[in-house]
Parts: structure tokens; C-alpha cells; sequence
């Protein structure tokens, strides 16, 4: 998924163009599983105009597994929709990544694929750390109890068909969200969860790319 216009981070062009060690940051996040011997095809799921870029920065270093370039929507769930509707007739599984999350290891990614052998739909989280509160008009009017609650990343793994329901389902009922196991959960269907991984950063703002920097880095050096 790149097809975010990144209005958080300031800069004239989408994050996920922008240089990480000297590479696009979606060059990244592509050649995480253009390099994984289980993922068969790979579809990225950009704004619309963007095809052209997208394609030829793809093509100058990930030059075989990219099946497919395709336009986004107005929304996460209708770039992710639209995405799911444009693979092949007999795709049976599918994960869904952020373009924003450049760090996933490899340890992550084998973790979710063996999950997906044993259940329908698997999403990594960690448990939340720091204290939680609700805010209002700059007050806390609320203290949450942290215990079982969790933050979710990507990717996410579902079988292709369970996904296209769900995202069917919150379209015919005006359902939105920006994370698919929750449009999964909607279905009351149930979602696994693995640990997530605390390096697998999601870049938002521009003090986040030195981290990923650092990140990547300590990776290239095991």
C-alpha cells in the first residue's frame, strides 16, 4: 500500500518516494518480499498518477516480482479494496503492507506466512507500554487500562477470500477503517495476533527517518 499522499510529513513529494540510505523508502518495503522465497507476486496499490513513477523507480531495482501497479482510491480501504480486486482469479492468500513500514525482517514476515497455514486472518501487535489516555479540547477526561491493549502493524495476512468479504461487507454497510483485521473482525470471524516487532517502525513524520535509517542499517550489518 502506497498510495497515501503523506500530508503529515511536509515535504513536496509522497514519503514513501524519498530517500532511506539512499533508496526510495517504497523500494524498501517492496524488496522485503520481492526477496522472500513464499511470496509469489506483489502488487503495489499507488495514487493515482503516480503509476508511471511508482513503475519506473520499481523497475530500476526490483526489476522481477512487481506484477502489477495499480491505482489507488480516496481512502486506505478503498486503495486496499481495490488492490485485493485486481489479482489473479486463483490467489488464495494475500498480505497487506504498509509502504510506510521500510523495517519488517524477515523474521516477522516468516511468522505470519506459518500463521497463515493455521488459521484465515493473522495481524502482528505489541502490547502498549506507556500509560494511555482519552483527550479532549487539550484535558484528559479519561485513563486507559493498558492491559490487553495492543498497537497493530502491518503486514497483515488473510486468504484472499475471507478479505474481499470483509471489505465488501463495510462497503455495503458504510463501515470504515484503516486497518483490515478489523474489517475482518467485523465479520465476527476470528483474527489472530502475533508479536509484533518494535523496529517495525511506521514512518510518519520526518524525525522518524533517521530512525528507520538507524534500523536498517544494524539490519544490513547481521
Amino acid at each position: 500500500m502506497a498510495a497515501g499522499a503523506g500530508e503529515r510529513f511536509g515535504e513536496d513529494r509522497p514519503k514513501q518516494y524519498l530517500p532511506l540510505l539512499g533508496r526510495p523508502m517504497l523500494v524498501w518495503s517492496v524488496g522485503r518480499f520481492a526477496a522472500h522465497p513464499a511470496v509469489t507476486s506483489i502488487t503495489v496499490v499507488v495514487a493515482l498518477g503516480e503509476e508511471d513513477r511508482a513503475g519506473q523507480i520499481l523497475s530500476e531495482h526490483i526489476p522481477d516480482k512487481v506484477g502489477r501497479i495499480v491505482a489507488g482510491g480516496d481512502t486506505r480501504q478503498q486503495s486496499v479494496s481495490l488492490g485485493l480486486r485486481s489479482l489473479d482469479a486463483g490467489s488464495k492468500r494475500v498480505l497487506v503492507h504498509d509502504a510506510a513500514r521500510p523495517c519488517m525482517s524477515d523474521d516477522l514476515l516468516n511468522r505470519l506466512i506459518d500463521a497463515l497455514d493455521e488459521c484465515d486472518a493473522v495481524i502482528p501487535a505489541l502490547p502498549a507500554v506507556d500509560t494511555l489516555i482519552h483527550e479532549q479540547d487539550g484535558v484528559v477526561d479519561a485513563i486507559i487500562d493498558r492491559v490487553h491493549v495492543c498497537r497493530v502493524q502491518t503486514p497483515q495476512g488473510f486468504t484472499t477470500g475471507l478479505l474481499l468479504k470483509a471489505h465488501e461487507r463495510a462497503a455495503s454497510r458504510g463501515f470504515t477503517s484503516s486497518d483490515d483485521g478489523s474489517l475482518v473482525y467485523a465479520l465476527e470471524e476470528p483474527v489472530r495476533v502475533v508479536h509484533g516487532e518494535r523496529t517495525n517502525i511506521k514512518i510518519t513524520v520526518a524525525e522518524d527517518f533517521p530512525i528507520a535509517e538507524a534500523i536498517l542499517e544494524a539490519q544490513r550489518k547481521k
